[in-house]
């Protein structure tokens, strides 16, 4: 289901007309792909335990269709499309989740900086 969502939002950010529209929602999006990128706690504290969890041959293949690949695939898009718009809203976001913000003060960010 995530990964259909995701699929619909690839294509939304892809047609030209809707380009002002991605460009005024550009921090919504941001933060609504960040929420399909983290790691879910239990994957955390298996990776502090097996810090080779990643080298070993279970591994995902880096090509293989994920939620967190395609995540960062429509990122990538993003910034492509939208330019320094797409890089603050990052920043923006990424600062929200390492301080531990709440919502509301970003949206009031956002706001100030539209």
């Amino acid at each position: 289901m995530a990964l259909t969502v995701l699929e619909f939002v690839s294509v939304l950010t892809s047609i030209p007309q809707l380009n002002t529209a991605v460009k005024i929602s550009i921090h919504h999006l941001t933060n609504f792909l960040f929420h399909f990128m983290l790691m879910p706690e239990y994957d955390v504290i298996f990776w502090k335990n097996n810090l080779q969890q990643f080298l070993s041959a279970n591994v995902i293949n880096d090509y293989e269709v994920t939620i967190r690949n395609k995540a960062l695939s429509i990122l990538n898009e993003l910034i492509e499309k939208c330019g320094d718009y797409a890089i603050q809203a990052i920043l923006l976001i990424s600062e929200k989740f390492l301080l531990n913000i709440q919502e509301s003060q970003t949206t009031e960010s956002v706001k100030e900086i539209l």
